[in-house]
């Protein structure tokens, strides 16, 4: 119980800390909160009316919010991170602390720029729901997020860990059936399909 109480304090500490860092940091803040708005209207010139490219795009974008708001997040915090787990602060309540915090800050992107899109191009005329809409985009954002906290947890370098986003980013694109449907794979590359996260939030998206 005692360890329950203190593991409970530390990620509560951490999550009030980590927030006010967050918010403080004006540009990084500027950067995030203009992305969704900057990438609509970038579809909305693209795309007269939602179409297959449109949804593709969709959950794409809000994979790509996760991962580039945590990819060096780690690096950062890992001289700091090493002082404080030697005083006693735990890997869990510290994790759970970044996920807490990045995961508001992903999920309102993702909130934002579908419910711009959903907005500009009145894709309730087509029969999309916006709130199942939302709703896989933001666990799409979550997942691109884990998989950044990932990169910046297995790099010391923030450049490493920038230059690994590529090599996740176009073989989501590459597998997710929006070039080649996945009939027309060859075995290896189906069984890779599988493992492509940006081919189940492409299908999700569609079926909203």
């Amino acid at each position: 119980r005692r360890s329950g109480r203190s593991a409970l304090s530390q990620f509560q500490t951490l999550v009030s800390r980590y927030g006010r860092v967050k918010l403080r940091d004006r540009t990084g803040m500027l950067v995030l909160g203009l992305q969704p708005p900057l990438l609509a209207l970038v579809m909305w010139l693209v795309f007269p009316r939602p179409t297959t490219s449109l949804m593709f795009m969709l959950a794409l974008s809000s994979l790509w919010f996760g991962m580039s708001a945590t990819v060096r997040e780690l690096i950062t915090d890992r001289v700091i991170w090493r002082r404080e787990r030697r005083v006693g602060v735990g890997v869990l309540p510290y994790v759970g602390s970044k996920v807490v915090v990045l995961g508001v800050l992903v999920a309102l992107q993702c909130v934002a720029f579908t419910g711009l899109l959903y907005g500009v191009l009145d894709m309730a005329d087509y029969g999309t729901r916006l709130w199942p809409l939302i709703g896989v985009c933001t666990l799409t954002g979550w997942v691109g997020m884990s998989l950044g906290l990932l990169v910046s947890s297995a790099w010391t370098s923030s450049e490493a860990a920038v230059g690994t986003l590529p090599l996740l980013l176009i073989p989501q694109i590459t597998f997710s059936s929006i070039m080649v449907s996945v009939r027309s794979m060859g075995e290896l590359a189906q069984s890779l399909s599988w493992l492509t996260v940006q081919r189940y939030a492409f299908d999700a998206v569609i079926k909203c």
